[in-house]
């Protein structure tokens, strides 16, 4: 690819991020999570979370234990008048600590590649993102994977303390639907989103994923077994997104069939990059400690084959997923692009 369209798609990008971005703002500002018999102004509530720390600055260091497990929120303003802003800060900290946003970008795209416009699928691809963010909320919390560092910060319940990261996680799972559901869509479109996504996120989906996952630490599965692990943990959402935009846009079972394939297929070599990575990426690189999953006894694509085959996998799954594409919609040249990026990247 020439450096002059590695830029513009590189733009491309950024600009659905931003897309991403702002409307999600918007819908968490605009989702009614305040006292039902009290207006926003009486609750003292300004228009922006980040109020919160202005109103109560000790908020987060009462918290007597970093873990949260028997801590409460002392001095605060949950005592004094049945506000909760720090859930809600909690919420907001981890929904815009950065991210690639590469699953609400898939659905955005899929919406453009089968009507020529992305934003029917905007509040869609907001919905996957909050849910997206749930998960990584839930999988650092120290029953999991106990990872106190996300993406260069400390994770969520290393900030807030473990019970208000499991909670802002619950609420940000709720939020997503509750978004879906009040999107735009027709009707029947957003049921069959709405099922998309829940089947993605549920216990033949991302929870069985992470059950498998924690479940498996310390035995020697096979390559069939850590492929199952992540065809659930990782590419069931992955695909869901691509799935949504084309049912957002009204297209055909055919094409909703195509999007799910070029999804698997990028989500597992994006699993892969990931295993390759967390051995050979640098802590400033990936924005967490790297050997995290040898430090949890985790069985990953990288222990099970080894660098070489991991390469020849990401090539594979990446050709599979470009070939889906093929016959099904009109302009794929970002998706292809998208595809290549993720299996190149360093980080």
């Amino acid at each position: 690819m020439a450096m002059s369209d590695n830029t513009d798609m590189l733009g491309e990008l950024k600009r659905c991020q931003t897309l991403v971005e702002q409307r999600m703002l918007e819908c968490l500002l605009a989702l009614k999570y305040q006292r039902p018999d009290k207006s926003r102004a009486e609750n003292g509530q300004s228009g922006s979370f980040s109020d919160a720390a202005a109103k109560t600055p000790d908020a987060v260091a009462s918290i007597t234990d970093v873990r949260g497990r028997h801590s409460s929120v002392s001095g605060s303003a949950a005592d004094e008048d049945g506000s909760y802003e720090l859930l809600l800060e909690a919420m907001k900290y981890s929904l815009f600590a950065g991210g690639k946003r590469i699953r609400p970008v898939i659905c955005l795209k899929f919406c453009e590649a089968v009507c020529g416009d992305p934003m029917p699928a905007l509040d869609a691809a907001c919905a996957i993102e909050m849910l997206h963010t749930y998960t990584l909320i839930h999988d650092d919390l120290p029953c999991m994977d106990d990872d106190d560092f996300r993406r260069g910060k400390p994770s969520n319940h290393a900030k807030y303390g473990e019970f208000v990261a499991t909670l802002a996680g619950d609420a940000l799972q709720a939020a997503a639907f509750e978004t879906l559901a009040k999107s735009k869509i027709p009707p029947g479109r957003v049921a069959a989103a709405v099922i998309a996504l829940s089947e993605a996120a549920g216990a033949h989906g991302i929870c069985a994923g992470q059950y498998l996952d924690i479940s498996g630490e310390g035995k020697n599965l096979s390559r069939t077994g850590v492929e199952k692990i992540h065809s659930l943990k990782t590419a069931a959402l992955i695909s869901a997104a691509a799935k949504i935009g084309v049912i957002a846009a009204g297209g055909s079972d055919g094409q909703i069939e195509a999007a799910g394939k070029y999804a698997l297929a990028v989500g597992l070599a994006f699993q892969i990059r990931d295993d390759v990575l967390d051995i050979t990426a640098s802590k400033e690189e990936l924005g967490k400690p790297i050997g995290s999953d040898k430090g949890n006894n985790k069985n990953t694509f990288f222990s099970i084959l080894g660098a070489g085959e991991c390469e020849r996998i990401i090539s594979s799954e990446t050709e599979k997923a470009i070939s889906s594409l093929r016959g099904e919609f009109a302009d794929t040249g970002f998706l292809v692009w998208l595809a290549q990026m993720l299996a190149e990247r360093k980080y």
